[in-house]
């Protein structure tokens, strides 16, 4: 069974605060409904990178890398909206882990990292 729905924002266990899912299990269900492609988007966080895509590659899935973050727009976080990010390639993925690195260097809010609509357009 073939489908061309795709999940663009999913949470594993490496969202660390609410995700459930297990890599594995998550590729493993995904490639059991005929999903061509599967994007996890943990929060603030690539750690399930390398994980998620080694299995969705050898599952035959078209693995997307992205993160859910929280964009500000000024100083105060209390503000601070969610916005999914997906890598379309190479230097998307290294705009995003800079974006990530940024958010918990200057932009940490009680232990979240915070991106500044400003930072958006630099990467």
């Amino acid at each position: 069974m073939t489908t061309s729905f795709v999940h663009l924002n999913v949470h594993t266990e490496y969202s660390l605060v609410d995700g459930l899912l297990r890599v594995n299990d998550l590729v493993r269900c995904a490639a059991e409904t005929g999903m061509p492609a599967l994007a996890v988007t943990e929060q603030s966080n690539l750690f399930s990178l390398v994980k998620f895509y080694q299995s969705a590659e050898k599952a035959g899935i078209k693995p997307v890398a992205g993160t859910e973050i929280r964009l500000i727009d000024n100083d105060t976080a209390m503000d601070a909206c969610r916005m999914i990010l997906l890598c379309q390639d190479v230097t998307g993925y290294r705009n995003l882990t800079r974006l990530i690195t940024l958010g918990y260097r200057e932009g940490q809010f009680q232990g979240s990292a915070h991106i500044r609509r400003e930072w958006l357009r630099q990467y």
